[in-house]
């Protein structure tokens, strides 16, 4: 059976690409599911680099890109729109509590991995029907109540 060795192990060698047979890091190459969580798993861990991208991701997980691209349409998402998906909505959450409201939104968006104001400002209308800044606005408007402005958070699989 062909099996991939995922990143998670710390027992994992690349110089001899050995390890523990029996390590829970191993799993079946042809097990997309298990492939996709360990994928979300250190896209997580990862998304405040800004050079998070799908390429590095494949590498660390060694895989091909095109074996990435595939474990990612088997569950209908791309690596690239999951990414940022879960930025997004990291800044979301960001946007809307008190205890940041002193950071800007530049700030926030580019410390969750985005290096572009305009093209965080653009993603972020697309997700969620509103510019960072009425977001935001909405936000501190409905922190009385105790909910969030825009689409419903939640982690996207």
């Amino acid at each position: 059976m062909n099996r991939v060795h995922l990143f998670a192990c710390e027992k994992y060698r690349p110089e001899t690409s050995s390890c523990d047979p029996m390590c829970s890091a191993v799993v079946p190459a042809g097990d997309l599911p298990a492939l996709f969580r360990q994928a979300l798993q250190l896209i997580d861990r990862q998304l405040q680099e800004e050079g998070l991208n799908p390429g590095r991701l494949a590498e660390q997980m060694h895989l091909s890109r095109r074996r990435l691209y595939q474990v990612f349409e088997a569950q209908g998402e791309t690596v690239s729109r999951c990414i940022q998906k879960r930025r997004l909505a990291n800044i979301a959450r960001d946007l809307a509590s008190r205890r940041l409201e002193h950071q800007s939104i530049t700030h926030i968006a580019f410390t969750w991995g985005f290096s572009d104001a305009a093209h965080f400002s653009r993603a972020f209308k697309r997700q969620f029907d509103l510019s960072p800044r009425a977001f935001r606005a909405r936000a501190s408007n409905h922190a009385v109540e105790g909910t969030l402005p825009g689409a419903p958070l939640h982690s996207p699989q």
